[in-house]
């Protein structure tokens, strides 16, 4: 019982920090996509600490991070809950700090004042160019984040010490994630991150086409589809970035931690199998603004969390072995080239046919519905 109440504290403790820095976000900025995007690198640099702190050994570094501070509690052994005072006087701190910015900024804004965007200029002549301002920010952000990811993960790996292949746990963790005897550690570590990293990117694409729902929720879409543009064309130039973003981003990671590891060439064609997986999603998400225009928000997030939840948390909670993801999620069925499986089109090709089906019967509905 002590073990599991410091568990669910630790848990909760790190819900209240950001719930604190989030209001304190929310202040700062006018919009709410520019709130979640400063709270997320807030919540993405904690992360890192405590990833890094773990890796490098430097368990001191877990001090600075929120996060360390509810792994600092170890439940289950010391179940040392005093360090949560820490993550309350953190959260009390950045909630008396957004109640005092609340009273200093007017109703409707930030006290960050936001800079007026570029005027139009016949460079926007163009539906694509159009979606590549509207969506450059966005994918210059997932780019650094991964390149800096990369860059870090990378780094750990040359710190993996080999372990011998024994114990239950240590066996389903090569089990997992190896496809050869010969596999090592850094092999099993790399293709891990790899795996993870595409897991993760799965949102980007889901974000650049929840934005079209923003566009005709706001009726900036019905003016643009006025002009000679046509619906599909519009969608088409966003789910062009979700597509090629998705390859970039993931290209960034692979080359950036390849090089610090040592293996660039097969680390990159780590990160490069991932793509067509996490294009299903996007393929999801486009067929969810066709078809249920309203609820598509709602859907593309429960494909991203049931994706990166069912094979490696929810499957093992409830029992259900490991390969039986398969059957449910894109990831498990990819090549784990780098660790020692020998790379085969098979499920790269039907993951793609897959997504080509989903987008085609997402872009028919788009031009069938009305508006909003």
């Amino acid at each position: 019982a002590a073990g599991s109440l410091a568990f669910g504290a630790a848990i909760a403790a790190a819900g209240l920090v950001f719930a604190g820095m989030g209001a304190v976000a929310a202040q700062l900025t006018q919009t709410a996509r520019t709130a979640i995007g400063v709270a997320a690198l807030g919540l993405g640099l904690s992360y890192v600490l405590r990833f890094v702190a773990d890796g490098s050994g430097l368990a001191a570094l877990k001090w600075l991070s929120p996060h360390g501070w509810s792994h600092l509690v170890r439940p289950y052994g010391d179940n040392n809950v005093a360090v949560l005072l820490l993550s309350l006087a953190f959260t009390a701190a950045t909630l008396a700090l957004a109640y005092r910015l609340l009273a200093r900024r007017d109703l409707g804004h930030g006290l960050i004042p936001e800079r007026p965007g570029p005027a139009a200029s016949d460079r926007l002549r163009s539906s694509l160019r159009l979606a590549w301002r509207l969506q450059k920010g966005l994918l210059g952000g997932w780019i650094a984040g991964y390149a800096i990811a990369g860059l870090v993960l990378g780094a750990l790996a040359t710190s993996i010490e080999e372990v011998a292949r024994q114990g239950a746990a240590v066996e389903e963790f090569f089990r997992r994630y190896t496809a050869s005897p010969e596999a090592t550690m850094t092999d099993a570590y790399l293709w891990l991150i790899a795996l993870s990293l595409g897991y993760v990117s799965a949102l980007y694409p889901l974000l650049v086409l929840l934005r079209l729902r923003s566009e005709e929720t706001t009726g900036r879409a019905e003016l643009l589809l006025s002009t000679p543009v046509s619906r599909v064309r519009w969608v088409a130039g966003h789910l062009l970035f979700a597509l090629a973003g998705t390859a970039l981003i993931l290209a960034t990671a692979g080359l950036t931690m390849g090089l610090v590891a040592g293996a660039p060439g097969k680390v990159l064609a780590g990160a490069l199998v991932q793509v067509p997986a996490t294009w299903t999603l996007a393929g999801v998400g486009v067929l969810a603004f066709g078809l249920l225009p309203r609820a598509a928000a709602a859907i593309s997030w429960a494909a991203f969390l049931f994706v990166n939840l069912f094979g490696e948390v929810l499957g093992p909670i409830l029992g259900i072995d490991y390969w039986i993801a398969k059957y449910a999620v894109p990831y498990p069925n990819l090549p784990m080239v780098i660790s020692g499986e020998p790379f085969t089109a098979t499920a790269i090709a039907i993951m793609t046919g897959i997504t080509a089906v989903l987008v085609s019967a997402g872009l028919a509905a788009v031009r069938r519905r009305a508006l909003t």
